[in-house]
C-alpha cells in the first residue's frame, strides 16, 4: 500500500466557488441563435453566430432552462468568448476566471407545478500536475456527462431525513438513488441523482474530461474533441491520454448543492434525473498556463484548503490567482455561501426575463422546452427576431428555424477584427452545405433542362418549321 501511495503523482489543486448567476433557457454553445433545446444548432463560439449544422437525430439532446455560474455576461444565446472577457463582474470568486459553467436547472414538482429548486452555491476544483498540464485555449468548450462511470459522479445527501412534503411519492425513475457512481465501463446505468428522502443539503458532483485532441476548440456534440481515457485511472488528472487525444488538460471537478432538499419528486429541466454540464472557457490561456506551470501545493483531490493564492500549504507565497474573498483559508460551507454573497455578483431577480426572454421558468405547469420556440428579446440596438418560417415539407415544425439561414449581426462600432475561426472538422464544413447543396443541384438541373430544350428547338423544331413553310410556297 505504501508503495502505491509513493507512486501516486502529487497534484496541485485550486478551489473556486460560485453563486448561481441565474436561470434562463439559453445555451450559447449548442443554440447560439435561439432559445435552447439541446443539440439543434452549433457554432464556433469565438467568432461566429451562424448555425453550423442541421441535426436530425444523432445530435438531438434534451435540454432547456439552465443554471449559470461565472462571468456576468448577458447569457444571451449569442454570448461569445469576447463577451465573457469583457465582463467586469462575476458570480465566482476568482478574478482571472471569466469562464461560464452551466447545467440543466433543478426543479421540484408539486401540485402540478414545476418550481426552480434553490441552488446554494457551486464549486469548481481544478486539479493538475504542475508543469505537465496544458491550459484550455481561448474559447475552448466541452460537455461532461454524469452517466459515464469515468466522470466519477456522486450525489451526497447530508443529514438524511424523512420527506415531509404533502406528496412524497416519486416515479419509478427516481426510486433507484445511490450516493456513488456504480462501477462500470463506458456508458453507465447511472440514471438518478435525486433521493426520495429529504436532505439538509444534496451535493451533486462529477468531472470533465482531461484529454484533448490538441486541435479543435469544439466538436459536434462538444465531446468528440475531448476524452476521459479508456479506464477510470486514465480519467484522473495524472492518467495517461490516448493517442487520439494526447494533450493533458487540468481536471475540472464541478460540484453544485441543492439546499434545502425536501425529498419527493425532483427533475432536471431536460426531463432527466442525471446531470450534464457545459464548460465555456473564459480564461486568458497564457495567464492560466502560468498558474499550471508555477503553482504547487501537493493537493491531488478536491481540497477545501488549496487555492494557489499564497496559502500555507503552497510551496511558495505567490498569489497566482486573485480571490474576491481573500485571504483564503478553509471555511465551512455556511461561511463560504455567506462570504460569497458579500463579494461576488449575481443577476437581480427578473434581469434575464427583461434582457433575454420574458418566458416564465418557475412555477410552470410544464417544463419550458422546444427547439427555437419562444421569443428572444432583441439586444440593444438590434432588430427583433422575425417569427420562424414555416417548416420545410417532411420536417417537424420545431425544426423550422434551423433550416433557414441566420444572418450574422453587424460588428459593434470600434470593435477589433474578429480572430481567425477556430479549427473545425472537415465533416462540419460539409454538413453546413447540406441545404445549399440541394438548392444548387436543383438550379443546375433546371439550367440543364432549359439548355436541352433550346438545343432541341434549334436543331429539330426550327428546321422542321422552315421546311414546312417552304413546301407551302410563298403567299400570294
Amino acid at each position: 500500500m505504501l508503495e502505491l501511495i509513493a507512486a501516486a503523482a502529487l497534484g496541485t489543486s485550486s478551489k473556486m466557488d460560485f453563486l448561481p448567476l441565474g436561470a434562463v433557457r439559453t445555451d450559447p454553445l449548442l443554440n447560439p441563435t435561439c432559445l435552447s433545446d439541446h443539440g439543434k444548432q452549433r457554432h464556433s463560439p469565438a467568432t461566429s453566430r451562424r448555425p453550423a449544422m442541421l441535426c436530425l437525430s444523432a445530435c438531438y439532446w434534451r435540454g432547456s432552462v439552465h443554471t449559470f455560474y461565472g462571468a456576468a455576461a448577458s447569457l444571451r444565446p449569442e454570448t461569445t468568448y469576447d463577451d465573457m472577457r469583457a465582463a467586469t463582474l462575476s458570480s465566482g470568486n476568482v478574478e482571472e476566471n471569466k469562464s461560464l459553467y452551466w447545467h440543466p436547472s433543478v426543479y421540484i414538482f408539486e401540485a402540478g407545478a414545476y418550481t426552480l429548486a434553490p441552488i446554494w452555491f457551486a464549486s469548481a476544483y481544478y486539479v493538475w500536475e504542475t508543469g505537465k498540464a496544458t491550459a484550455f485555449p481561448n474559447a475552448f468548450n466541452m460537455i461532461a456527462r454524469a452517466n459515464d462511470a469515468r466522470a466519477r459522479s456522486m450525489a451526497v445527501c447530508e443529514a438524511p431525513q424523512p420527506c415531509e412534503r404533502a406528496d412524497c411519492s416519486v416515479p419509478a425513475a427516481q426510486d433507484n438513488w445511490t450516493p456513488l457512481q456504480e462501477e462500470c465501463t463506458g456508458e453507465c446505468a447511472r440514471t438518478n441523482v435525486f433521493p426520495a428522502h429529504a436532505c439538509a443539503v444534496l451535493e451533486i458532483s462529477f468531472i470533465f474530461p482531461t484529454c484533448w485532441d490538441g486541435v479543435s476548440l469544439e466538436s459536434e456534440t462538444m465531446m468528440e474533441h475531448v476524452h476521459y481515457g479508456t479506464t477510470a485511472e486514465e480519467a484522473r488528472f495524472d492518467g495517461d491520454c490516448p493517442a487520439s487525444h494526447p494533450v493533458k488538460l487540468p481536471e475540472i471537478q464541478l460540484y453544485f448543492r441543492v439546499k434545502p432538499y425536501l425529498g419527493g419528486q425532483y427533475v432536471f429541466a431536460d426531463g432527466t434525473r442525471v446531470p450534464h454540464a457545459d464548460y465555456f472557457s473564459g480564461w486568458n490561456a497564457t495567464e492560466l498556463q502560468h498558474v499550471l506551470d508555477s503553482c504547487e501545493n501537493e493537493s491531488d483531490a478536491a481540497s477545501p484548503d488549496a487555492f494557489c493564492s499564497g496559502e500555507a500549504k503552497q510551496k511558495d507565497s505567490v498569489a497566482y490567482l486573485t480571490y474576491a474573498d481573500a485571504p483564503k483559508r478553509q471555511k465551512e460551507d455556511d461561511n463560504i455561501a455567506s462570504t460569497l454573497a458579500q463579494h461576488v455578483h449575481t443577476l437581480p431577480a427578473g434581469t434575464l426575463q427583461a434582457t433575454v426572454s420574458a418566458e416564465a421558468v418557475s412555477g410552470v405547469s410544464t417544463l419550458p422546452r422546444g427547439a427555437c420556440s419562444g421569443e428572444i428579446i432583441a439586444a440593444p440596438g438590434a432588430e427583433a427576431s422575425p417569427p420562424p418560417p414555416p417548416p420545410r415539407p417532411g420536417l417537424p415544425a420545431e425544426w423550422a428555424r434551423e433550416t433557414s439561414p441566420v444572418p450574422s449581426p453587424p460588428a459593434a462600432a470600434g470593435a477589433s477584427p474578429s480572430p481567425s475561426p477556430s479549427p473545425l472538422a472537415e465533416d462540419e464544413v460539409q454538413d453546413e452545405g447540406i441545404s445549399t447543396g440541394v438548392i444548387v443541384l436543383l438550379v443546375l438541373l433546371g439550367v440543364g433542362l432549359i439548355g436541352i430544350l433550346v438545343v432541341v428547338y434549334i436543331f429539330a423544331v426550327r428546321p422542321s418549321m422552315t421546311k414546312a413553310k417552304a413546301v407551302e410556297g410563298p403567299n400570294v
